[in-house]
């Protein structure tokens, strides 16, 4: 059997681009790769055509169904309530973990506008590296950050 020149193309997608090969044996198989790149929850189905110039064509069917993965931030207390006496400091520790499979990236702390109450300490425990740029901290997978709070009566 002669071999045919063959024309893979991607369909119903933004980008499409045509890989072509020298031939395609009898029984041979071809190996190849397609990068989906996308910022939300992708589903749904492609085709990817083969053909040939004689006029050979079949369809390969693509299902997908993609979602995002996201940082997911567990506090360790879920809430803080303690007694101050007037006149004393308290010192409030929370620790945040990111069960995600992703990294939070750019972590910050917002408190409210009460002169009283001010951050002490927000840093990752247990990192090499210093996650602490000038938008906040990156908090990979598993990882825990160790936040202190002084209030002052």
């Amino acid at each position: 059997m002669e071999s045919q020149d063959l024309f893979p193309v991607i369909k119903d997608v933004k980008y499409c681009q045509s890989i072509f090969l020298d031939s395609l044996e009898a029984f041979e198989t071809y190996t190849f790769d397609f990068i989906v790149t996308e910022a939300r929850p992708l589903y749904g189905q492609i085709y990817i055509i083969f053909s040939t110039p004689e006029g050979t064509e079949t369809r390969l069917q693509v299902n997908m169904q993609f979602s995002i993965n996201k940082p997911l931030l567990v506090f360790t207390p879920a809430t803080l309530n303690d007694t101050i006496v007037r006149g004393t400091q308290k010192i409030l520790e929370v620790n945040v973990h990111n069960e995600g499979k992703v990294a939070a990236k750019n972590v910050t702390v917002s408190l409210p506008n009460d002169s009283r109450l001010s951050l002490v300490c927000f840093a990752t425990v247990g990192s090499l590296d210093s996650n602490v740029n000038n938008y906040g901290i990156t908090i990979a997978p598993n990882e825990n950050s160790h936040d202190v709070f002084s209030y002052h009566i």
